[in-house]
């Protein structure tokens, strides 16, 4: 189920046209890892309850902040 909802997610991601890195994380996968850059942040939190209805408890947010 784990594998999944990553699949999910990252297909979520991608279909509103994010080119993001996602990874599921935690004891029981739980969490789920986004690396983007500032500009996508916004974009990101507008997500954040579909991403959450896929099963994913908590959702962080690393900033990339090469340029």
């Amino acid at each position: 189920m784990s594998a999944e909802r990553l699949q999910q997610a990252r297909h979520l991601l991608a279909g509103q046209g994010l080119v993001v890195t996602a990874d599921a994380a935690g004891l029981n996968q739980e969490l789920l890892a986004i690396r983007a850059g500032l500009e996508d942040f916004e974009r990101l939190r507008g997500l954040a309850n579909e991403l959450k209805a896929l099963g994913f408890s908590y959702i962080t947010l690393e900033l990339d902040t090469e340029d």
